[in-house]
């Protein structure tokens, strides 16, 4: 009788055990998306722009760069292969244990061959060579074409910080930057649509994760993987668990880099910025 009530208490303990490793798992993939956050920043200072995606097969990309390395040949004149791809651990100098592909950095929720990976994405930005800048205005040839492809030094050709600012601001501006928004509802190609939709907007650069069901059946969860509008990504207010729901449920984490805390890491990198 005894061992009766022991297995029972167990057995009524087992949910609130489980939510509560769900729930470390969650505070430690916050802190982690926290901290490559600023790990891409040190990358930032370190070479005047952001690192390429890191691919895989799965997402269309070959076989050097599903091994994490991620960088363009030579490094900042070529397009990456992606824009959206897997965070890229050795372009980061970050070692990673999990199984194959290697190079992949792991979430909290699993490091095995098909478990959740932290995904990236840079922003484009319309200053081709040669090309016009948005709004009016054409570039010399030289200007970088993204923000993770910097021809040379920075400042390109003599242009000076607030030319770089207003060209690259009014690309942001207009719908080249990254955008969180809360629903789906009235979200365009390149924008949340109404303002109080708005979760985070402008951003050069996202950091994310799909959480411990990768894509499960929610459609904002798909459209975060899929990208069919690729600068739009999707993050209710607050994380959806419950088992009801028609579209299932979403734990998506998001972290952005804005166009400030680039500009800051250029600057703490010692990268001229003339005025």
């Amino acid at each position: 009788m005894v061992l009766l009530i022991i297995a029972l208490a167990a057995v009524a303990l087992l949910p609130m055990i489980s939510n509560n490793v769900e729930q470390t798992r969650i505070q430690q993939e916050r802190s982690e998306l926290q901290q490559y956050k600023q790990i891409l920043l040190g990358y930032v200072s370190a070479n005047g722009r952001f690192p390429c995606p890191a691919t895989h097969p799965s997402l269309g990309g070959g076989a050097t760069d599903s091994l994490g390395l991620g960088n363009p040949s030579p490094p900042g004149i070529t397009n990456c292969a992606v824009q959206l791809g897997f965070l890229p651990a050795r372009s980061l100098n970050l070692t990673t244990t999990n199984p194959a592909p290697q190079g992949l950095l792991p979430t909290p929720f699993g490091a095995g061959a098909s478990d959740p990976r932290f995904m990236y994405r840079y922003a484009l930005t319309n200053l081709a060579a040669p090309g016009a800048i948005e709004g009016g205005g054409a570039p010399p040839a030289g200007l970088i074409h993204a923000f993770a492809n910097v021809n040379g030094s920075f400042p390109m050709n003599g242009l000076g910080a607030g030319q770089i600012r207003l060209a690259l601001n009014a690309d942001l501006l207009n719908g080249r930057g990254l955008s969180v928004c809360a629903t789906r509802t009235n979200i365009t190609a390149s924008s949340c649509g109404d303002i109080s939709n708005v979760v985070l907007t402008d951003l050069v650069a996202v950091i994310f994760s799909s959480g411990a069901n990768v894509i499960n059946n929610s459609l904002d969860e798909a459209e975060n993987i899929e990208q069919a509008r690729q600068r739009i990504y999707i993050l209710p207010p607050a994380l959806r668990r419950e088992s009801g729901s028609p579209e299932g449920i979403f734990d998506d984490q998001f972290i952005g880099i804005s166009f400030p805390e680039y500009l800051a890491a250029l600057s703490a990198g010692g990268w001229t910025i003339r005025q």
